[in-house]
């Protein structure tokens, strides 16, 4: 529909710029720049850190459940986390029409947010709360909540879906001191 009414608008152009006009160049072009946007998201977590690819989930999943996962909250991740989101969400904004990219933002949100809690806790201020484990699995869990409320802005349900989530680790005293 827009292109046939740039077309539309082209045929009745004065200077005659456009008579070569193909409706199919601009869906072609909204599929290059998701490519390139791909692409080079691909590329940045591939020299940054090869821990951004993916969900994020099953990683911070696994740091609750116990395991130790080097890297994965790192600042390079972290780094490689935002930038990787931000153009593959620029390359589905091209695509949103004709049905989008399979990418989600709840994953990303919370390793990101999980990466900011890790970075938080190394600094002298907050370094308490990484030298007890139960404490930083708090701390991770509230991070995990963090990440679901901002990708879908309801605090409650954010809340009761991260201790979902992280139900093999969640002090549930917590919750009505939270709410």
């Amino acid at each position: 529909l827009k292109a046939s009414r740039m077309k539309v608008a082209c045929d009745s152009s004065r200077d005659g710029a456009c008579k070569d006009f193909d409706t199919l160049d601009y869906p072609l072009s909204y599929i290059f720049y998701s490519v390139v946007m791909v692409v080079l998201a691909y590329l940045v977590c591939q020299l940054l850190s090869t821990e951004a690819i993916g969900s994020g989930i099953p990683q911070v999943k696994t740091i609750l459940g116990g395991a130790s996962l080097p890297g994965t909250l790192g600042p390079k991740t972290f780094v490689a986390k935002c930038v990787g989101l931000t153009l593959v969400q620029a390359g589905e904004s091209q695509l949103e029409k004709v049905g989008g990219l399979w990418v989600g933002k709840e994953g990303p949100y919370v390793h990101i947010a999980s990466c900011l809690a890790y970075m938080l806790t190394s600094l002298p201020l907050f370094r308490s709360c990484r030298q007890s484990r139960t404490r930083w699995m708090q701390v991770l869990s509230a991070a995990v909540c963090c990440g679901v409320v901002s990708t879908f802005g309801c605090p409650f349900g954010a809340l009761l879906f991260s201790i979902e989530v992280t139900a093999s680790f969640f002090v549930v005293h917590h919750l009505w001191t939270s709410m």
